[in-house]
């Protein structure tokens, strides 16, 4: 199940348009949408928008879930480059 929601984030994220990948991005390091809508020069609303674009793309409920599903996938590939710990040795 995991292999397949970490592909499927994958394969939604290049789904994803060039300002959409810019809020998930943000929304991932803690930017809530007023100081998202700040650090790109957006407006509130417009960030709003694109959260729930994200939402759609990505299947899931919630900015937590998708917060979540990208953290996964992350882990998960930074776990196969070359010199890297994979995420269960690092939690041992």
């Amino acid at each position: 199940m995991a292999r397949e929601s970490t592909m499927s984030v994958s394969r939604r994220r290049a789904e994803l348009g060039e300002r959409e990948r810019a809020v998930l991005g943000l929304m991932v390091a803690g930017f809530r949408n007023r100081r998202i809508a700040e650090r790109l020069s957006i407006s509130e609303r417009a960030v709003k928008f694109q959260v729930s674009n994200i939402l759609a793309t990505l299947e899931v409920g919630s900015r937590t879930e998708a917060i979540a599903r990208v953290r996964e996938y992350e882990l998960s590939h930074r776990s196969r480059l070359p010199g890297t710990v994979p995420a269960r040795a690092a939690a041992a």
